[in-house]
């Protein structure tokens, strides 16, 4: 039985609010409900620095634009709500403010649910080395902050706070777990890449982290012996495991073989993945101390790519409403999951989760054609999805995908 759907979900995030600007709020929205049928409106509240400019062509934007970029806060901090962190968010210029504020009072007008859209990625990572990961060697990472850090943690239970006590929402989305550096990978996400400008990382500790003072205390607290876990990691390195070989990983005897030369991979696995599922509780359980009606959904990677970002299904789901697996592409570079993959990624999902919360895949509209777009969408469907997320942002979906996946729904 699915206890929190409510209603089937159709998608759109948001993460260049100048594109409403250019569009105008009213034209934008009035787009997305009546091409592509949204009823869903995930608004980016947050990131460091992110532009459109390696994604292809602006197809509708009216000025002219060849790229659209955006950094910093786009709502307007409450600053009484940050009282328990040093971090104190700042936002950008007016017009960025302005949009979000405007857009969550325009989209009511056309039916659309509102989420604040929170990224784990923040403008004054600089200001802040000190909540930052540590990878094996006790190196900073530069731009990603740790679960870990009480400065973190409170940082986002101010902003869920602020922003569900100061705008009319009626929801939480978060993204929390694709963005910080895989488990020992060399590869990275698209954003991440992007970002740091790499295509890999130069060190393999680096996707090891974070051994941070408060990781250490926390993880001795529950009896780890940091010190062991660190040399494994490494000793993982040196057999060239990590993080050549793990990432090509593909038959049940290389796993095993791999685990028992290295058992620290997978307690340190486990142990990132409890910290993440905390944050992701301390966050469902404040939202619904504010009001139970809201809700919190999740974007995160799907079941076969999960574990790379230490995200815990099982538990994640106590700390939700409905959930985006994300059938983008588990590593950089790499393709859109197909119509078929899909299909099956959905059937696991839904598995995974007993059904017990919604399930809305995020379907790649900006690099598949506007007939993939459809037989994605008809596949998901076809599963048991309850919604699709038509992804992943929409300043760079055309029209025609647009179009295409609220044609495939309709024919449901």
């Amino acid at each position: 039985m699915i206890a929190v759907a409510k209603r089937f979900i159709v998608g759109m995030q948001v993460h260049f609010l100048s594109e409403l600007l250019d569009e105008g709020i009213d034209a934008a929205l009035e787009t997305m409900s009546d091409v592509g049928g949204v009823n869903t409106l995930m608004l980016l509240t947050n990131v460091d620095e992110m532009s459109t400019l390696s994604w292809g062509k602006l197809s509708h934007n009216p000025t002219g634009r060849r790229f659209l970029s955006v950094s910093g806060f786009t709502y307007e901090p409450h600053l009484k709500y940050y009282s328990k962190t040093k971090m104190k968010p700042k936002k950008i210029d007016e017009n960025g403010a302005s949009a979000f504020h405007a857009a969550i009072e325009a989209a009511e007008n056309y039916g659309m649910e509102r989420y604040a859209f929170i990224l784990h990625r923040f403008p004054f990572f600089e200001e802040h080395r000190d909540s930052q990961m540590v990878d094996a060697l006790g190196r900073q990472l530069p731009g990603i902050f740790c679960y870990n850090n009480p400065e973190v943690r409170n940082l986002y239970l101010g902003m869920v706070e602020d922003l569900l006590r100061s705008y009319d929402l009626d929801g939480i989305f978060l993204d929390l777990l694709d963005h910080s550096i895989q488990f020992g990978f060399r590869t990275l996400t698209d954003e991440m890449a992007n970002m740091l400008g790499l295509t890999s990382l130069p060190y393999p500790e680096m996707g090891l982290a974070c051994f941070c003072k408060h990781c250490r205390e926390r993880a001795e607290k529950e009896r780890i012996d940091v010190e062991k876990v660190r040399r494994g990691l490494l000793r993982g390195v040196s057999l060239g495991y990590i993080p050549d070989k793990v990432e090509r990983l593909a038959r049940v005897d290389e796993v095993f073989r791999f685990l028992a030369e290295v058992p620290e991979y997978l307690e340190w696995l486990r142990f990132r993945m409890e910290s993440n599922s905390e944050i992701h509780e301390e966050i469902h359980e404040l939202v619904k101390s504010i009001d139970p009606s809201l809700k919190v959904a999740l974007d995160i990677y799907s079941i076969s790519d999960s574990w790379k970002y230490a995200a815990d299904w099982k538990k994640l789901v106590g700390s939700c409403e409905w959930i985006k697996p994300m059938f983008y592409s588990g590593t950089y570079p790499g393709a859109p999951f197909p119509p078929e993959r899909i299909y099956s990624e959905t059937i696991a999902a839904i598995e995974e989760t007993s059904h017990i919360v919604g399930i809305a895949p995020g379907v790649n509209a900006c690099a598949l054609t506007p007939e993939d777009v459809s037989k994605s969408v008809e596949q998901a469907l076809k599963a048991g999805a309850d919604g699709v997320v038509v992804s992943w942002d929409y300043a760079l979906i055309p029209l025609e995908s647009m179009s295409a996946a609220r044609k495939a729904i309709e024919k449901q």
